[in-house]
């Protein structure tokens, strides 16, 4: 398997590979937990790539999905959607401190794209507007106010606003601490980003959210400035 780390602070890159002896894996979901150790999650198996590049594989993982979305919050990986013959709106749970698995309640409608904000796991579809609030306290879900934007990209959030990114490059923002009936979005502008898939795991440094596509160009996305960049190819 090979590996591409990009070092934010100087955006350089370094590749390398790792074995994964019996693990057999595709189409990965991945997310960054504890230690800057990575968790990978598709097709039956589940693993884990501390920053050594030591693999583990996590046992019994519950369901046989690819391409689906995961987040990390409070020793816990939350895992959302994907496809196994069709697109499924299965949820589930890894306890990475008990080392267990555990079913969420289903989701209203399937959703490939995650983002965290306050105790709260923001969904939102693939090609449809519908977004979605799970609250991981109470297991449920509530469904937003429809943004207008349609072949999701990227969800990110800060503590005041919410952020839906499209396939074309339009930016939408709202205010997440309103009124979820009525949630309004605002559109901000528009960048030019490519409509080949995402690969790997978004990441959250000093203000910025930064998310490559499966031709290795990395992007930047300013919280503050509301603007997206190219960086390089990496």
């Amino acid at each position: 398997m090979k590996i591409v780390k990009s070092h934010l602070n100087n955006y350089s890159s370094t590749e390398y590979s790792i074995s994964l002896d019996h693990i057999q894996s595709q189409y990965i979901s991945m997310c960054l937990i504890f230690g800057n150790a990575n968790f990978c999650y598709g097709n039956f198996t589940a693993f884990i790539i501390e920053e050594n590049n030591n693999v583990s594989q996590v046992s019994n993982a519950p369901t046989s999905l690819v391409g689906s979305s995961s987040i990390y919050y409070k020793n816990g990986v939350y895992i959302f959607g994907g496809w196994s013959s069709m697109a499924t709106i299965h949820a589930s749970k890894y306890s990475l401190k008990n080392g267990t698995w555990k079913n969420l309640n289903i989701m209203p409608a399937f959703s490939s794209f995650v983002s965290f904000a306050e105790k709260k796991i923001w969904l939102s579809g693939r090609e449809h507007s519908k977004t979605y609030c799970y609250d991981i306290i109470q297991n449920n879900y509530t469904e937003l106010q429809s943004v207008k934007a349609n072949y999701t990209k990227i969800l990110c959030g800060n503590r005041k606003n919410y952020y839906v990114i499209e396939a074309c490059g339009n930016i939408y923002e709202s205010d997440y601490e309103s009124d979820f009936e009525w949630m309004m979005w605002k559109e901000l502008g528009s960048s030019e980003i490519e409509n080949t898939p995402l690969i790997g795991c978004k990441v959250r440094w000093q203000g910025k959210v930064y998310f490559a596509f499966s031709n290795y160009n990395l992007y930047e996305f300013d919280l503050r400035e509301k603007k997206i960049q190219k960086i390089k190819t990496i």
